[in-house]
């Protein structure tokens, strides 16, 4: 069985920070700077302080279903700042 076999199907209302990370067996650092959120938001909602917003909830979703294709997209836009 995958790691990724725990988690609710993708388009589920319930999407846990936690185990979306814990399946892909990454830190809550490497999971923040990969997929472009703070640690310390990420930190809140998997100590259950606060929920991610809506565009953080899609956006949980789509590394669900496509982690690559967003860690791409992150990278590149991270390109961008100067």
């Amino acid at each position: 069985m995958k790691k990724s076999d725990n988690l609710p199907p993708a388009g589920s209302d319930h999407l846990d920070a936690r185990d979306l990370r814990l399946a892909k067996g990454m830190t809550q650092q490497a999971f923040a700077d990969t997929f472009g959120f703070t640690v310390g938001a990420l930190r809140d909602w998997e100590q259950g302080r606060k929920r991610p917003e809506r565009s953080a909830r899609i956006l949980l979703a789509v590394i669900q279903a496509a982690p690559e294709a967003v860690a791409a997209a992150v990278a590149k836009a991270g390109s961008f700042r100067k």
